[in-house]
C-alpha cells in the first residue's frame, strides 16, 4: 500500500471515529461541533479536493466519501499542515521533538499555520 493509501485509510479510520464522538455529544448536549481536519500529507489533500480520479482504485471509493462529507458538511474543513507543524506527529513517530506541543500544553494557546 502507498502512503497516500496509508494516510487515506488513517484518515477515514479517524473520521469514523470524531463523527461518531460528535453524534454522540449531539444526542447529550444538542449541539454540533464542528469537525475541522488537519493532514499534512500535499497528495492527499490534492486528491480530495479534485475532481479527478487518484490512480490507485481501492482509493477511488474512500476519496469519493471524504469528499461526499465536505460537501455535505458533516467534515467542516480539511486544512493542510506542513509536516514541520503537524503536531500529531509527536504520537506517531519516532524522534519528533515534543516542544512544540509542550509549549501548547503549557500556554493554553494553540495557533496552527494552515493553508
Amino acid at each position: 500500500i502507498s502512503m497516500k493509501g496509508a494516510e487515506t485509510i488513517a484518515l477515514v479510520n479517524g473520521l469514523e471515529d470524531v463523527i461518531y464522538i460528535r453524534d454522540f455529544f449531539m444526542e447529550l448536549y444538542g449541539y454540533q461541533i464542528p469537525i475541522n481536519v488537519f493532514i499534512d500529507n500535499k497528495s492527499l489533500m490534492d486528491s480530495i479536493l479534485s475532481t479527478k480520479l487518484v490512480e490507485e482504485k481501492r482509493l477511488r471509493c474512500i476519496i469519493a466519501r471524504i469528499q461526499c462529507d465536505l460537501e455535505s458538511k458533516i467534515i467542516s474543513n480539511i486544512k493542510w499542515v506542513s509536516s514541520n507543524d503537524m503536531l500529531a506527529d509527536l504520537l506517531t513517530k519516532l524522534g519528533v521533538k515534543e516542544d512544540a506541543l509542550l509549549s501548547i500544553i503549557q500556554s493554553c494557546n494553540f495557533n496552527m499555520k494552515v493553508e
